[in-house]
Protein backbone atom coordinates (compact mmCIF):
# COMPACT_ATOMS: atom_id res chain seq x y z
CA UNK A 1 0.00 0.00 0.00
CA UNK A 2 2.99 2.33 0.61
CA UNK A 3 4.19 1.50 -2.88
CA UNK A 4 0.78 2.29 -4.31
CA UNK A 5 0.75 5.63 -2.46
CA UNK A 6 4.21 6.48 -3.83
CA UNK A 7 3.05 5.56 -7.31
CA UNK A 8 -0.01 7.81 -7.01
CA UNK A 9 2.08 10.72 -5.71
CA UNK A 10 4.56 10.27 -8.54
CA UNK A 11 1.71 10.25 -11.06
CA UNK A 12 0.22 13.40 -9.45
CA UNK A 13 3.62 15.17 -9.71
CA UNK A 14 3.92 14.15 -13.34
CA UNK A 15 0.40 15.39 -14.08
CA UNK A 16 1.07 18.64 -12.20
CA UNK A 17 4.17 19.23 -14.33
CA UNK A 18 2.21 18.48 -17.48
CA UNK A 19 -0.54 20.86 -16.38
CA UNK A 20 2.02 23.64 -15.75
CA UNK A 21 3.65 23.01 -19.13
CA UNK A 22 0.27 22.98 -20.88
CA UNK A 23 -0.82 26.13 -18.97
CA UNK A 24 2.38 27.89 -20.05
CA UNK A 25 1.83 26.79 -23.65
CA UNK A 26 -1.79 27.92 -23.47
CA UNK A 27 -0.75 31.38 -22.24
CA UNK A 28 1.81 31.72 -25.04
CA UNK A 29 -0.81 30.73 -27.62
CA UNK A 30 -3.30 33.20 -26.16
CA UNK A 31 -0.74 36.00 -26.48
CA UNK A 32 -0.03 34.98 -30.09
CA UNK A 33 -3.75 34.85 -30.87
CA UNK A 34 -4.28 38.30 -29.35
CA UNK A 35 -1.39 39.73 -31.39
CA UNK A 36 -2.81 38.22 -34.59
CA UNK A 37 -6.32 39.52 -33.75
CA UNK A 38 -4.87 43.02 -33.26
CA UNK A 39 -3.03 42.80 -36.59
CA UNK A 40 -6.20 41.64 -38.37
CA UNK A 41 -8.24 44.40 -36.73
CA UNK A 42 -5.64 46.99 -37.76
CA UNK A 43 -5.62 45.65 -41.34
CA UNK A 44 -9.43 45.81 -41.45
CA UNK A 45 -9.40 49.39 -40.16
CA UNK A 46 -6.81 50.35 -42.76
CA UNK A 47 -8.85 48.68 -45.54
CA UNK A 48 -11.98 50.49 -44.31
CA UNK A 49 -10.16 53.83 -44.25
CA UNK A 50 -8.77 53.23 -47.74
CA UNK A 51 -12.27 52.35 -48.91
CA UNK A 52 -13.63 55.64 -47.59
CA UNK A 53 -10.72 57.54 -49.21
CA UNK A 54 -10.57 55.90 -52.63
CA UNK A 55 -13.98 54.41 -53.37
CA UNK A 56 -16.46 56.36 -55.42
CA UNK A 57 -19.84 56.41 -53.71
CA UNK A 58 -23.17 57.32 -55.28
CA UNK A 59 -23.00 60.60 -53.31
CA UNK A 60 -19.36 61.47 -54.11
CA UNK A 61 -20.23 64.05 -56.76
CA UNK A 62 -22.96 65.58 -54.62
CA UNK A 63 -20.75 66.08 -51.57
CA UNK A 64 -18.17 67.84 -53.76
CA UNK A 65 -20.89 70.02 -55.25
CA UNK A 66 -22.35 70.92 -51.82
CA UNK A 67 -18.86 71.57 -50.45
CA UNK A 68 -18.40 74.16 -53.20
CA UNK A 69 -21.87 75.66 -53.56
CA UNK A 70 -23.28 75.54 -50.02
CA UNK A 71 -20.17 75.77 -47.86
CA UNK A 72 -18.09 77.81 -50.35
CA UNK A 73 -15.04 75.56 -49.87
CA UNK A 74 -12.76 74.18 -52.59
CA UNK A 75 -11.46 71.06 -50.86
CA UNK A 76 -11.81 68.89 -47.80
CA UNK A 77 -9.38 69.03 -44.91
CA UNK A 78 -7.53 65.97 -43.65
CA UNK A 79 -9.94 63.03 -43.03
CA UNK A 80 -13.15 65.01 -43.66
CA UNK A 81 -14.10 63.14 -46.84
CA UNK A 82 -13.50 59.77 -45.13
CA UNK A 83 -15.61 60.78 -42.13
CA UNK A 84 -18.47 62.03 -44.32
CA UNK A 85 -18.34 58.83 -46.42
CA UNK A 86 -18.40 56.78 -43.22
CA UNK A 87 -21.44 58.70 -41.92
CA UNK A 88 -23.29 58.50 -45.23
CA UNK A 89 -22.53 54.75 -45.36
CA UNK A 90 -24.43 54.53 -42.07
CA UNK A 91 -21.37 53.16 -40.28
CA UNK A 92 -20.58 53.95 -36.68
CA UNK A 93 -18.04 56.71 -36.63
CA UNK A 94 -16.13 57.96 -33.59
CA UNK A 95 -14.10 61.04 -34.46
CA UNK A 96 -11.59 62.95 -32.39
CA UNK A 97 -10.21 66.04 -34.06
CA UNK A 98 -8.41 69.07 -32.68
CA UNK A 99 -10.11 72.43 -32.30
CA UNK A 100 -10.34 73.94 -35.75
CA UNK A 101 -9.86 70.54 -37.41
CA UNK A 102 -13.14 70.68 -39.32
CA UNK A 103 -15.49 68.48 -37.26
CA UNK A 104 -18.47 70.74 -37.91
CA UNK A 105 -18.31 70.38 -41.68
CA UNK A 106 -18.37 66.60 -41.29
CA UNK A 107 -21.73 66.46 -39.55
CA UNK A 108 -23.16 69.53 -41.29
CA UNK A 109 -22.49 68.28 -44.81
CA UNK A 110 -23.66 64.78 -43.91
CA UNK A 111 -26.83 66.32 -42.42
CA UNK A 112 -27.83 68.13 -45.59
CA UNK A 113 -27.18 64.98 -47.64
CA UNK A 114 -29.75 62.87 -45.80
CA UNK A 115 -33.47 63.10 -45.06
CA UNK A 116 -34.42 63.88 -41.49
CA UNK A 117 -32.36 65.85 -39.03
CA UNK A 118 -29.05 65.58 -37.22
CA UNK A 119 -28.93 66.06 -33.45
CA UNK A 120 -25.78 67.84 -32.29
CA UNK A 121 -25.08 67.76 -28.56
CA UNK A 122 -22.80 70.53 -27.41
CA UNK A 123 -22.29 72.21 -24.03
CA UNK A 124 -21.10 75.44 -25.67
CA UNK A 125 -24.09 77.71 -26.23
CA UNK A 126 -21.91 80.33 -27.92
CA UNK A 127 -20.82 77.63 -30.41
CA UNK A 128 -24.49 76.78 -31.03
CA UNK A 129 -25.25 80.42 -31.78
CA UNK A 130 -22.21 80.80 -34.06
CA UNK A 131 -22.96 77.62 -35.99
CA UNK A 132 -26.68 78.36 -36.33
CA UNK A 133 -25.90 81.87 -37.55
CA UNK A 134 -23.50 80.54 -40.20
CA UNK A 135 -25.82 77.70 -41.23
CA UNK A 136 -28.77 80.08 -41.60
CA UNK A 137 -26.57 82.49 -43.56
CA UNK A 138 -25.90 79.58 -45.98
CA UNK A 139 -29.64 78.83 -46.20
CA UNK A 140 -29.55 75.72 -44.00
CA UNK A 141 -32.44 75.49 -41.55
CA UNK A 142 -31.40 74.70 -37.97
CA UNK A 143 -32.53 75.19 -34.38
CA UNK A 144 -31.16 75.31 -30.84
CA UNK A 145 -32.45 73.88 -27.58
CA UNK A 146 -30.73 75.14 -24.42
CA UNK A 147 -31.57 76.74 -21.10
CA UNK A 148 -32.76 80.02 -22.70
CA UNK A 149 -35.06 78.36 -25.26
CA UNK A 150 -38.71 79.32 -24.68
CA UNK A 151 -41.28 76.58 -24.08
CA UNK A 152 -43.06 77.52 -27.30
CA UNK A 153 -39.85 77.24 -29.34
CA UNK A 154 -38.92 74.00 -27.58
CA UNK A 155 -42.27 72.37 -28.41
CA UNK A 156 -42.15 73.68 -31.99
CA UNK A 157 -38.71 72.07 -32.47
CA UNK A 158 -39.76 68.81 -30.78
CA UNK A 159 -42.88 68.63 -32.97
CA UNK A 160 -40.70 69.21 -36.03
CA UNK A 161 -38.43 66.35 -34.94
CA UNK A 162 -41.42 64.00 -34.77
CA UNK A 163 -42.37 64.62 -38.40
CA UNK A 164 -41.34 61.90 -40.85
CA UNK A 165 -38.39 62.85 -43.03
CA UNK A 166 -39.65 63.91 -46.43
CA UNK A 167 -36.59 64.92 -48.39
CA UNK A 168 -33.02 66.12 -48.25
CA UNK A 169 -34.23 69.73 -48.70
CA UNK A 170 -32.09 71.54 -46.18
CA UNK A 171 -34.16 74.73 -46.40
CA UNK A 172 -37.58 73.21 -45.71
CA UNK A 173 -37.12 71.97 -42.14
CA UNK A 174 -34.43 71.94 -39.47
CA UNK A 175 -31.58 69.77 -40.69
CA UNK A 176 -29.46 70.33 -37.60
CA UNK A 177 -30.77 70.66 -34.06
CA UNK A 178 -28.21 71.75 -31.48
CA UNK A 179 -29.01 70.64 -27.92
CA UNK A 180 -27.22 71.36 -24.67
CA UNK A 181 -26.52 68.26 -22.55
CA UNK A 182 -28.66 69.47 -19.64
CA UNK A 183 -31.69 69.91 -21.92
CA UNK A 184 -31.14 66.45 -23.36
CA UNK A 185 -31.00 64.91 -19.88
CA UNK A 186 -34.18 66.73 -18.80
CA UNK A 187 -36.15 65.72 -21.90
CA UNK A 188 -38.22 62.57 -21.57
Amino acid sequence: SVEKLDEIRKRVRTLTQQIRRLQSEKEKLQVQAEEIENEVRLEEKQKMKEKFITQEFCWSGEIEEKLNTVFQLNQFRFNQREIINCILSRRNCFVIMPTGGGKSLCYQLAAIMTPGFTLVITPLISLMHDQCYELQRMGISCAMIHGDTSKEEYFRIVDSMKQPPTSKDYKAREKLIFVSPEKLVRSK
